[in-house]
């Protein structure tokens, strides 16, 4: 049995109201609405929302083809008031914990408490708004954002309230709430709900664990000259089908992408891009692959150059981003492995950054009590940080976020003020 925010679909099929004297046909019409929003989260939850019909919903809400289209135009406007369902019941419960009684400690405990609470006690739901809104298109994402938006400007109003969080910088307090939704996101994906209990007071530490910076955080006047790559080792078929699809992905989407145009932009026969990969899927997870290696080596030379653990991370940071926003084909084809629901990206992307959570792991081991878990939320805040600015305003200024990318890698470690001397100083 499946639970929704709707109720267990069984349990709502066997209430269903039909049309008749002694009902009321609003009354009629919202269970009718209700039966098919728990059917959707159910079907979807089992078969991804590619694969949901509305053959599929109908025959689990016990309702006719008529009747759905009555109450919908298609299956995505039903996925969109679905959505607006559960954003309108999380929103509320996490509002109530918010509002309690209590010091702002307590209430931002128990505001992040909901949210992980609500994930964990309605995970197809949750899957539905964090996973599957990416694969039913721009629109699902837009209401998702706009979900997250508001959540998280409740969140910064009691930040501000907070005697000792006062001032914190918009933008790092974006950058913890979206490592939250992102460390939710990669275990709804990867069917790994059941290890949010163990993690979320850890998670919560982590998250209640920042104070603002004494002074602001610099904000560059210009981009930094972007590092420069090596030419790749080989240049063959594989190697010019790992560049078009990026350039493809980037300028038409996942979804938009053909083999037949990444031939053409590769120059080269159909025949020779099946010698190289099976199809589309294998070959933007091996150019994702590529990408993140490649991105890896503009940041390892800097962050071993840096002669010490806060400016390695600090510079290797600035040179990471100042290249993103050099190269915004790479930069967007790197945020469609989180948005495209390619098989596999998410958690390949999660694996690549496997190194740099290395890095943060043994600065965070050796200056204070910081667990593997925080150097995962610290990697998924500054991910989730680039992709949200990078939808907002694009590539070129990505190269801004490097201080307030460095202050959240470095401040569970050396303390907010140690951290914003490193991020302002030479």
């Amino acid at each position: 049995m499946t639970a929704t925010p709707w109720g267990e679909l069984q349990q709502l099929c066997s209430h269903r109201l039909k049309p008749g004297p002694g009902n009321e046909r609003e009354r009629v019409d919202r269970n009718q609405r209700e039966r098919v929003y728990a059917a959707l989260v159910a079907t979807v939850a089992e078969r991804g929302y590619a694969s949901t019909r509305v053959a599929d919903v109908i025959a689990r809400a016990g309702i006719s083809r008529s009747t759905f289209y009555r109450h919908f135009d298609n299956l995505d406007a039903c996925f969109l008031r679905a959505l607006d369902g559960i954003a309108a019941g999380a929103e509320a419960t996490m509002s109530a914990a918010l509002e309690s009684d209590g010091v702002w400690d307590e209430r931002l405990r128990a505001y992040f408490a909901a949210l992980i609470d609500l994930v964990i006690a309605q995970p197809a739901a949750a899957r539905l708004c964090l996973v599957e809104a990416y694969v039913a298109g721009p629109d699902a994402v837009a209401r998702v954002d706009r979900m997250a938006r508001a959540i998280g400007r409740r969140a910064l109003r009691v930040f501000e309230e907070s005697p000792e969080r006062s001032g914190m910088p918009r933008d790092v307090a974006r950058a913890v709430l979206g490592g939250l939704r992102t460390v939710i996101m990669i275990r709804l994906h990867d069917g790994r709900v059941d290890e949010l209990p163990a993690l979320a007071p850890e998670l919560m530490d982590w998250a209640l664990g920042y104070r603002p910076p004494p002074v602001p955080l610099g904000v560059p006047d210009s981009a930094p000259p972007a590092p420069q790559l090596p030419p790749r080792a080989a240049d063959g078929p594989c190697e010019r089908i790992l560049e078009a699809m990026a350039t493809v992905v980037a300028r038409e989407g996942y979804a938009g992408t053909t083999i037949t145009e990444i031939a053409e932009v590769g120059a080269m026969s159909l025949t020779t891009f099946y010698d190289c990969f099976d199809g589309k899927e294998a070959a933007f997870l091996a150019t994702l692959d590529d990408a993140m290696l490649r991105l890896l080596d503009v940041a390892l030379p800097v962050y071993r150059a840096a002669g010490n653990w806060p400016h390695g991370i600090r510079d290797g940071l600035t040179a990471l981003l100042a290249y993103l926003s050099s190269d915004s084909a790479t930069a967007r084809f790197a945020a469609e492995a989180v948005w495209a629901n390619v098989p596999g990206a998410l958690s390949r992307l999660h694996e690549s950054m496997a190194s740099f959570q290395a890095l943060l792991a043994e600065g965070l081991r050796r200056r204070s009590q910081g667990s593997s878990v925080a150097a995962e939320a610290i990697g998924a805040s500054i991910l989730s940080l680039g992709y949200e600015d990078l939808g907002r305003r694009g590539a070129a200024a990505l190269y801004e976020l490097a201080p307030p990318a460095a202050f959240v890698a470095l401040a569970p470690a050396i303390g907010a003020i140690e951290a914003c001397a490193v991020v302002n100083g030479p």
